[in-house]
């Protein structure tokens, strides 16, 4: 690529930054405005749109304050929204109270932040030195949720393929499903390195990590190439003329992931036999705790997620209902319908309730 094209699309999204910020300080007065991911480390990617470069990947920001104020998130929002069309992609806006950097939470997100993936928009840049985990801060499931994400992603983008929005253009359907099955390359890669101490900040450094560990248990050389054909596509996405790839990805994706899991809680690696294990997938997470997962459970039921045949926190059954939906095919889409309450259902209505379910569960 170009780096005109890279220099082009950064100042493109630093100018819509700089509207956001301004807008952000009038409406809740931040003590900083924090740009992460890709842009903030100069590795987002670039696509032309009416013959000029422009942003592909998200713009996701987060207003540090002193308190979360009644109407704060509302007020993120409404600013988030305007200004998606003026940057071109989806950009999220939310809120963090200080104190919550100090040490921050232990996820992937801020892991991400703590190796450099941020970068200050605005206000008082002393609030990054308090943001500080290594990769061995970051629990394991926290891994297990990022693959049960997307496995949510290539399931949504099935489900799209069978008539669930049999209204979408077909050359959307296709770069929709390129996108999903390459951000789960990317997540069973970043867990295997996350696994292994060796996750670092830049995509192109986890790149170089994964290669290096090649031959390593579950590290195959089909994830190491399907990594790095991922990471090109985040820097400059194409959907791939060879439609072959797809099913080969697929089952690289299916194998890294299940393997992962054995690993991580010794879970079965036949995806049925996933979705029907009785194991506690993420039994150290605290909302999944009895008190959390009781909570959870009451607030998917009144969001329209049955509590039966799944009795506990809805993140567990997503991750079931994802694996059977993504890499089962035909064999395993009647314990996903079960579990989702769906017997019987068209792909429309699945799709629903499981857009349902990752809202409670993800």
């Amino acid at each position: 690529m170009p780096p005109s094209e890279r220099a082009i699309v950064q100042e493109f999204v630093s100018a819509a930054l700089r509207e956001i910020a301004e807008a952000t300080r009038r409406a809740i007065a931040p003590r900083a405005l924090l740009l992460v991911g890709s842009y903030a480390r100069a590795e987002g990617g670039v696509v032309i749109r009416d013959g000029a470069p422009r942003p592909y990947n998200d713009l996701d920001l987060v207003a540090v304050v002193d308190r979360v104020e009644r109407g704060t998130h509302e007020a993120l929002k409404a600013i988030a929204h305007h200004f998606e069309p003026r940057a071109g992609v989806s950009v999220d806006l939310w809120p963090i109270e200080i104190h919550r950097l100090s040490p921050p939470p232990r996820t992937l997100f801020w892991l991400d932040v703590s190796l450099g993936g941020v970068k200050l928009v605005d206000g008082d840049a002393t609030v990054l030195s308090r943001v500080a985990l290594r990769p061995r801060d970051v629990p394991l499931e926290e891994a297990g949720r990022l693959l049960a994400n997307r496995a949510v992603g290539l399931a949504l983008s099935q489900l799209d393929d069978e008539g669930a929005r049999s209204e979408m253009d077909s050359a959307v359907r296709d770069d929709d499903r390129t996108r999903h099955l390459h951000k789960a390359v990317l997540a069973c890669g970043d867990a295997l390195l996350l696994a292994a101490g060796a996750y670092v900040g830049s995509v192109e450094g986890r790149r170089e990590a994964l290669a290096k560990l090649a031959g390593a248990p579950h590290v195959t050389e089909e994830l190491v190439g399907a990594y790095a054909a991922a990471c090109r596509f985040r820097a400059r996405p194409a959907t791939p003329k060879d439609r072959g790839w797809e099913g080969a990805t697929l089952r690289t994706i299916a194998r890294a992931h299940l393997a992962f899991e054995a690993l991580r809680v010794g879970a079965p690696e036949d995806p049925e036999a996933y979705a029907r294990t009785k194991l506690a997938l993420f039994p150290v997470l605290p909302d999944v705790r009895p008190l959390g997962r009781l909570g959870s459970a009451l607030r998917a039921r009144a969001a329209g997620v049955p509590l039966l045949p799944w009795v506990g926190h809805p993140r567990e059954r997503l991750a079931r209902v994802a694996v059977a939906l993504a890499y089962g095919g035909a064999r395993t889409r009647p314990v996903a319908e079960q579990l989702l309450g769906t017997r019987g259902a068209d792909a429309r209505i699945i799709r629903d309730r499981l857009l349902v379910l990752s809202h409670r569960g993800g």
